[in-house]
């Protein structure tokens, strides 16, 4: 075949292969490839962009003597943000904000958990959310060290509707714990719960696992491995003492 047939044979392939994309781009139908961006200067003290990192924070002590975050500097690439600890009931009042959360929950008929604060603010959310007609109030691990509910608060919250939660988690806390991140935690293991069921009755406290950390069992054997510890603690003696007490 003369040279000049074959090229005009792999012309005609290019211009099959390469005038479709063409007509395609100029309809928007393929995006067109981002402007490069001009390199950016090195900066020896800038973390990667996308990667949160905690460059300073403050702890205070809390009345269960155990410390907690009050607030945290973050850096996020090169800008920086002021975090503070979430407060839901200043003074025994829900704010407006937490208010209008509880609002929600009661038309809704949601699940109310009152998650990482204070005690006295458990309390008070608890009495609003009752008040407001919230029907289902679970205290989130209440016997931990946050929020570290004493006996009294125990019943006090539980005689308002809200059931208290016991993550099988704290079962494994403690200074002898497997994973470093629990060593720091007081444990709530199987006799603590068969006395807080002694004096609050086991319809006033809910079993979760509170697992899916990397290294640790999976939630139905947590579960099962609660159950049967419980079982077994379930002849323990003695009155309740709170973590921190």
């Amino acid at each position: 075949m003369p040279a000049a047939s074959r090229r005009s044979i792999i012309a005609f392939w290019l211009v099959l292969g390469v005038a479709p994309q063409a007509f395609a781009q100029e309809l928007c139908l393929i995006p067109e490839p981002p402007p490069e961006l001009p390199p950016q200067p090195a900066d020896a003290d800038a973390t990667d962009d996308g990667v949160l990192e905690i460059i300073s924070e403050r702890i205070q002590g809390v009345s269960n003597s155990e410390l907690t975050l009050d607030d945290v500097e973050l850096r996020y690439g090169e800008g920086k943000i002021k975090a503070q600890g979430l407060t839901v009931a200043p003074n025994g009042q829900v704010t407006p904000e937490m208010e209008a959360i509880l609002k929600i929950i009661a038309r809704e008929n949601l699940v109310l958990a009152t998650g990482h604060v204070h005690p006295e603010e458990v309390i008070a959310v608890v009495k609003r959310g009752r008040e407001l007609g919230v029907k289902n109030m679970i205290v989130t691990h209440g016997f931990t060290n946050v929020p570290g509910l004493t006996m009294a608060q125990a019943k006090e919250v539980t005689e308002m509707g809200a059931v208290i939660e016991v993550c099988f988690l704290q079962f494994l806390a403690g200074p002898n714990a497997p994973l470093a991140f629990l060593t720091h935690w007081t444990q709530v293991n199987a006799k603590h719960v068969a006395a807080a069921v002694k004096e609050l009755g086991a319809k006033s406290l809910l079993i979760s696992s509170d697992l899916g950390q990397s290294g640790n069992m999976v939630h139905p054997d947590g579960i099962e491995t609660a159950i049967a510890a419980m079982k077994k603690g379930s002849t323990a003696s003695g009155a309740y003492q709170p973590p921190g007490s």
